[in-house]
């Protein structure tokens, strides 16, 4: 009996930490410096840093892309930002991608909490002409809602099919790591000011 008490006393403890931990990215809890972080994907995952010291490049899940660490108000870490270099001129490739992606991350964290599938304003247009094109068309003009979120103890992960800003009529994978414990530092900051 006394041994199954600190068994159940030591799972609850894993649990504890668990959900008070930060949201890992690429092995690495997000948190601290951006400078830290930089260090640890450049030396341990193979990332090169760009004239921005905010971006780096490298491959994420066997996928070249584009890695921003985004900084909260007090400088530190706050998320973590993924663009997939594959860019897309036809929404059939386009969205297996996506898919692709969403089932990958299904594997690992279960259900999404959240999935809007919606073209907006354009959603007349595509549901008419059911093409590629009109699809395309929405992405360029932004009003293609394609996003998936799934919570974790450690926070959300967003993966969304976004704009390519460099070509015209493509799109882009987009995946964004959000810590839940940097966010209600965030907030605080926020709170304390109004």
């Amino acid at each position: 009996m006394k041994r199954l008490f600190l068994l159940g006393a030591m799972l609850f403890g894993l649990a504890a930490s668990a959900q008070n931990g930060h949201l890992k990215f690429m092995g690495r809890e997000i948190c601290g410096s951006v400078a830290d972080f930089r260090s640890y994907l450049v030396a341990e995952k193979g990332f090169y840093r760009t004239i921005d010291p905010c971006i780096l490049r490298g491959t994420f899940a066997e996928q070249k892309c584009q890695v921003r660490l985004v900084k909260g108000a007090d400088g530190m870490l706050f998320s973590v930002e993924m663009l997939s270099d594959s860019s897309y001129d036809n929404w059939t490739p386009l969205y297996r991608s996506y898919c692709a992606w969403v089932e990958i991350y299904t594997v690992k964290y279960g259900n999404p909490i959240s999935a809007i599938q919606s073209f907006g304003s354009n959603d007349d247009f595509v549901r008419a002409t059911n093409s590629d094109f009109a699809r395309m068309t929405a992405v360029e003009d932004e009003t293609c809602n394609f996003k998936t979120v799934f919570s974790t103890n450690g926070g959300t992960i967003e993966i969304a099919i976004v704009k390519d800003k460099n070509e015209y009529k493509h799109g882009k994978i987009f995946i964004r790591y959000c810590d839940k414990l940097n966010d209600k530092v965030q907030r605080s900051r926020i709170l304390d000011e109004i």
